[in-house]
């Protein structure tokens, strides 16, 4: 049986300070992306008004990348 995944609501005051401070963060990635200055990223994110996950990538190396993917799991775990 097929765990079901559930979309988290963001309506807790602690999630929400997170998540601007997680957006501002992120729009200080673009901006160093858009320069060149980060040259590959995936982004994978859990859409409440969709009910889906969504990614985007974008890189060269998809074993680079795996690499990084795998590096980024602990944090999941850890966090």
């Amino acid at each position: 049986m097929k765990p079901e995944l559930k979309v988290v609501d963001a309506v807790d005051p602690a999630r929400v300070k997170r998540n601007k401070e997680a957006a501002e963060y992120l729009r200080e990635l673009a901006d160093r992306w858009e320069n060149n200055e980060i040259l590959e990223m995936v982004v994978v994110a859990n859409d409440k008004e969709g009910y889906c996950f969504e990614s985007y990538g974008n890189f060269e190396d998809r074993w680079r990348m795996l690499g990084a993917l795998e590096h980024a799991k602990s944090g999941v775990f850890n966090n």
